[in-house]
This record gives structure tokens, sequence and C-alpha cells, in this order.
């Protein structure tokens, strides 16, 4: 973010942006590449990150009471079986798709209008985009195996889990049907905890299949914030600036949007905010760095350049 909106968003005050959105009617075109808008590859991120929890109740010894308070044929351990089954169907799902699409031309575009009214100021405000790419659906993001690879990996796990004896002694137990009931112990396990977590995101994801109304409005929801920033950049023409209250506005939103949108607990996202500053803050001392270097390179060239003229003068 640059100096100047930095120094934008530094006079707004979050009674304007609530006056502002209360008000506020959008009128929007969205065109999307449907197949790819339908396609979410993010629940694989996080199956791998709770896979391990569920392998950790399917290696459990059932066999010592003391040392394992849940008994093997009962409620929670039918919910595992049963989410292991959905995982697996989810990623087959996923799997089918991607090798379905492969490399897919992916065109969008957004044509918004937002009329709103602040402290009687009649205000209109349009957005127009367009774009096109190709997509490399098989590839997906980078952690160093493809999207694909990463989905076969997960699929392996889930196979073999389901090969173990833990599922071959619960094969009279049917699956669950309908609503899961959390049990005392998926508030008081770890393991059962996690795995309950995510069968809620996989209800959530299961839920949310492409709906181009939701997408619409989910996408005008969040645009409210930057049709703000837009009425506040034509205000720079004429007000003048002060430094004061410098990310309010948009930290509100973005934690707000995290707190009702994501799974994402406290720790992790101070952590990766952190992270993000940490990150930021280096590129800035790295850029200061680099520059500092080329200014003094510079005056060393033009101090040499003047002492070698200087002596050529005395010849």
């Amino acid at each position: 973010m640059n100096d100047k909106i930095v120094e934008l968003i530094s006079e707004i005050d979050s009674n304007d942006y609530d006056e502002f959105t209360n008000s506020a009617s959008i009128n929007s075109e969205i065109t999307l590449n449907e197949e790819i808008s339908a396609l979410d590859y993010s629940i694989i991120n996080e199956i791998e990150k709770y896979l391990p929890f569920i392998s950790n109740i399917v290696n459990l010894d059932y066999t010592n009471i003391d040392n394992n308070p849940v008994v093997l044929k009962s409620y929670e351990n039918k919910f595992i079986k049963t989410l292991i089954f959905s995982i697996k169907d989810v990623l087959l799902s996923l799997q089918n798709k991607i090798e379905k699409l492969g490399t897919i031309s992916n065109s969008k575009s957004l044509n918004s209008v937002l009329k709103t009214n602040l402290k009687n100021e009649d205000i209109e405000i349009s957005i127009n985009i367009n774009s096109k790419t190709k997509a490399d659906l098989t590839k997906g993001e980078s952690y160093g195996l493809s999207l694909i690879e990463r989905i076969d990996r997960a699929l392996s796990i889930i196979n073999t889990l389901l090969e173990s004896k833990f599922i071959e002694e619960l094969k009279d137990l049917s699956l669950i049907n309908g609503n899961a009931i959390k049990t005392e112990v998926f508030e008081q396990e770890l393991n059962y905890r996690k795995s309950f977590e995510l069968y809620e995101i996989l209800e959530q994801y299961n839920t949310n299949l492409y709906d181009m109304k939701y997408i619409k409005n989910k996408l005008e929801d969040k645009l409210k914030t930057t049709f703000f920033l837009e009425y506040h950049l034509l205000n720079t023409c004429t007000e003048n600036s002060t430094d004061a209250n410098v990310y309010k506005i948009f930290l509100e939103k973005i934690i707000e949007q995290m707190v009702n949108d994501s799974t994402m607990d406290e720790k992790s996202f101070k952590k990766l905010i952190t992270k993000k500053f940490e990150d930021e803050y280096n590129k800035k001392k790295n850029r200061e760095k680099n520059i500092q270097s080329i200014f003094i390179k510079s005056c060393d060239n033009y101090a040499k350049q003047v002492k070698d003229a200087l002596r050529a003068l005395k010849i």
C-alpha cells in the first residue's frame, strides 16, 4: 500500500463508512466461467490439515479403556467412519472436475454501480473490470506438489484408513445420516474435536456449491469498502489529508470477515498478521538498503571520476 493510500485511509471515519454503506444500493452484472467458478479446490488445504487427527483416532489402542475414554464401537467412532467416507467422496469429485477441465480459458467481467448518500451528498460510483487468462487447474497452489498430486496423496491416506483394522471392526455399523450430534467427547478430546471441525467445514463446502446469486451478494458486500475508498480518492483533490487512525476501517472489515467466514482461530490469525507485517517490513528495509547501496556506489564512482579527472589535468 503506497503512502498516498495510507494517508487517505487515515482520514476515514468509521461513522462515515457506516452511513455510506447502510444507505448504499448496488447493481452489478457479473460474468464468470461457471465451470471454473464452481471449482473450489481450497478444501484440499483443510483436508490435509485435519487428516493427521483422524489418523490418530484410527490408530488408537482401544483395548485399554483406561488410556482411551472412547470405546471402539461408539457413536463417536461411527461418526469418524462416516467422515472418512465423506472425505473420499469430496476428493474424488474434486479430482474428476480438475482432470476434466485441465487448462481452460478463464474470462471474467464485472460492471457494478453503487448509489448512496453521505451527509446529504448524493453519490454514484461505477467500476468496470474485464479479464481473460489461461488457468492451469492441474497445478493449483504451490506446495511442492501439483494439485492433482496433492489430491492423490490425500486419497492414498484415506484408502489406507479405509483398509485399517479400525474400519474392519466397525463394518457392522452403518454410516450416520443427517446432522451429526456433538457429544461431550467432541468437546474434550483433541482428535475428535478437530475431526468435528473438519465435518463442519465439509458441510459448509457442500452447501456453498456454485451459486451465482450467492457469489454476487458476497462480492457486492465486499465491494462497498472499495467504493468507499474511491469516493475518498475524489475528495483528496479538494480536501486536506490528516494522519490518524491509519488502518482502522480496513482492519475492522478484515477482522469481521475472518471471524464470520473463517475457521481460523485467534492465534492463527495473529500469527498470519505478524508474518505478513514482518515480510512487508523486511521488503521495505531491503529496498532502503538497496537504494542506499546504489547511492553510495554512485557517489564512489563520481568521486573516482573526479580524482581521475584531476590526476589527468596535473599530467
